[in-house]
């Protein structure tokens, strides 16, 4: 398709396509600025529901102003061919394709850092009245600076007073991030965001998707049942209370998830302090700045807090506590001689079976773990260990 000639606009480069809409690099000869200029494929811009469409993409995205969700400067109206949106220019890759370039995160703490902006973003479009209703790692920007943007409110719901636009009578979305409401076809409220959101922590979390399937009807039963691996067992890094929080975001009863996005946020904010990591979005940018860096920096300064955390417990003989915090420190630093002593005398002297049955698996993983991360380790047994239980979407541990 041949760029847009449009007066104010001078089309530079294409940025990127889809299935609806092609990018452009565009600059904005009025205020001498750098845009990029999403354009309705000719073929769509032809068709009002498109038109529409991309019509209350602009209209969701005109209604917030915040750091980390991508800004909306001008669109071209519901009726208008060619039918545009203006908006703000992001110099970096999607997370998705930030992932597929430098990897997974070093460690599930990243992810606390993650799901913390990504719900300074909701709690902002929510609290406008907007749910996004695609999220995915698609639709996740990475400036160059670091800096997390959510983007994409293409088929945004947007509530005004009682009128309430949104496309309806066909299943709109990234299957795999679906909430199971939104499955079945019924109404998304605020949950149905957390849920995706979910999906995406537990993939930055466990190196791969809750839900999975080989055609669309498989894919869509695993979500309505709640079908997903327990991350402790895809990822034994994962610590009790973010598998607890991802475990309360994936369930299939919208009332077993977090009310509301600023209950999930709380939730994150007390993993993150329980670390003594107490400024997120700094060290969010920071991450996705200098990821090799980051781990340098914090990998051992972690070690220490848990093993701090662990020697705490076990002096207080809260033994979970205690057992969580040194496989964390065995996630992080397989050979640790410390935390593998503590965990053996937990293993061995626990009459808790689960506390038992965790520490064996983690012991049993120790071998594995020479010559990488404990991300390598996902959802593989060794020995007589018992594989932990599969995930039912309960929000209780």
């Amino acid at each position: 398709m041949a760029a847009p000639l449009l007066a104010r606009y001078e089309v530079l480069g294409e940025l990127g396509q889809g299935g609806m809409s092609v990018v452009y690099l565009a600059r904005d000869q009025q205020l001498e600025r750098d845009i990029a200029l999403k354009v309705l494929h000719d073929a769509l811009a032809r068709q009002e529901e498109a038109r529409r469409r991309l019509h209350r993409e602009a209209m969701a995205g005109a209604r917030l102003q915040h750091r980390a969700i991508v800004a909306i400067f001008d669109a071209s109206g519901p009726d208008a061919t060619p039918s545009f949106i203006v908006q703000e220019r992001i110099e970096g890759p999607t997370l998705r394709e930030w992932v597929e370039q430098h990897g997974p995160p070093p460690f599930p703490e990243v992810a606390f850092l993650v799901g913390w902006e990504l719900c300074e973003a909701l709690e902002h479009a929510h609290g406008a009245g907007v749910l996004h209703r695609d999220l995915k790692p698609e639709n996740v920007m990475v400036h160059s600076d670091g800096q997390l943007k959510l983007m994409d409110f293409g088929i945004a719901q947007i509530a005004c007073g009682a009128t309430r636009l949104t496309q309806t009578g066909t299943l709109l979305g990234s299957p795999a991030h679906m909430a199971p409401e939104v499955v079945d076809g019924l109404a998304a409220d605020a949950r149905s965001d957390l849920f995706s959101l979910g999906t995406i922590l537990y993939w930055l979390s466990c190196g791969r998707l809750p839900f999975e399937g080989p055609h669309p009807s498989a894919l869509f039963k695993r979500i309505l049942d709640g079908d997903f691996e327990d991350p402790q067992a895809c990822n034994p890094a994962v610590g009790n209370g973010w598998a607890r929080l991802l475990r309360r975001c994936l369930a299939p009863d919208p009332d077993q998830r977090f009310a509301d996005v600023g209950s999930l946020k709380a939730a994150i904010a007390a993993e993150l302090e329980a670390i003594d990591w107490n400024e997120p979005d700094a060290l969010c940018r920071a991450f996705f700045t200098d990821p090799n860096a980051f781990e340098d920096a914090h990998r051992d300064r972690l070690v220490h807090t848990l093993l701090d955390r662990g020697q705490t417990a076990l002096a207080e003989r809260r033994l979970s506590a205690a057992s969580d915090a040194f496989n964390r420190v065995l996630g992080l630093a397989p050979d640790h001689p410390e935390a593998q002593a503590h965990v053996r005398r937990l293993a061995t002297g626990s009459s808790r079976s689960r506390l038992a049955r965790r520490a064996a698996v983690t012991l049993g993983l120790l071998g594995m773990a020479a010559g990488g991360t404990a991300w390598s380790l996902a959802a593989r047994e060794t020995g007589s260990a018992p594989s932990p239980a599969r995930a039912t979407g309960s929000a209780a541990d």
